[in-house]
């Protein structure tokens, strides 16, 4: 019976990705925020996993702004920004 609760508690530094990653996507009960709580007060690694992957969620967000924000342009500065993109790369490529 210990064991059981011990293992509730106590999770796994997969079983924490897991839900840290879980976390970002589709939220969680309050048990599994308990334990992903519990697990990053004593798991360095896991702390640092769950920082960078807030970060990357952030950047990704930001881009995916960015990258509607691009779309909403009128037509000529699109043109504009493709022509500029194409001299860029011919100077690389050179």
């Amino acid at each position: 019976m210990k064991k059981k609760i011990i293992h509730l508690i106590l999770l796994s530094c997969t079983r924490a990705t897991e839900l840290i990653e879980k976390k970002s996507l589709f939220g969680l009960s309050w048990i599994e925020r308990l334990q992903l709580r519990l697990h990053t007060n004593i798991c360095d690694g896991c702390t640092i996993y769950q920082q960078q992957s807030i970060l990357l969620d952030k950047v990704i967000q930001a881009q995916v702004i960015n990258f509607d924000e691009l779309s909403l342009l009128p037509q000529l500065k699109n043109e504009d920004l493709k022509q500029s993109i194409l001299l860029s790369l011919d100077k690389v490529s050179d």
